[in-house]
């Protein structure tokens, strides 16, 4: 599925523009893959991270997927 018309139509971004982003490409680029760099930051075997002022869920949602039994507050 793609992300643009997700983002495109969603209320908050009619409103606010929250992302100048506009391809899906440049989505799964600039929010995905740059969310996932922290990961290979993350100590081995790590249980819990929390993501503090996580703007839309990014990095902790991408790192979630990825690492499904961590426990992940946002």
């Amino acid at each position: 599925m793609p992300f643009s018309p997700i983002l495109k139509n969603s209320k908050m971004e009619q409103a606010y523009n929250l992302t100048g982003l506009k391809t899906d490409r440049d989505i799964i680029i600039k929010h995905f893959l740059d969310s996932l760099l922290f990961a290979k930051e993350l100590p081995h075997g790590a249980l819990s991270l929390a993501d503090i002022g996580s703007g839309a869920g990014f990095p902790g949602i991408p790192i979630k997927i990825m690492f499904p039994d961590l426990s992940l507050f946002l």
